[in-house]
């Protein structure tokens, strides 16, 4: 999303952006993965928290 997006609805910008872009549904799907595996690596989440009408939270507890 641009950020044109999150400045008129006023809500703050993710941590990390996969800038996916547009196309078919299996490139779009293909993009994320690829995308997603180095900030997994960098972050290392403890667990996966998918959302439906906000993005992905990687969630990590203190051990």
């Amino acid at each position: 999303m641009s950020k044109l997006f999150f400045d008129q609805l006023n809500i703050p910008e993710p941590d990390v952006n996969l800038d996916v872009g547009s196309g078919s549904h299996a490139k779009q799907t293909v993009d994320i993965m690829k995308a997603f595996e180095p900030v997994l690596l960098e972050y290392k989440p403890d667990a996966i928290k998918p959302g439906k009408l906000r993005p992905v939270k990687l969630v990590s507890y203190s051990h």
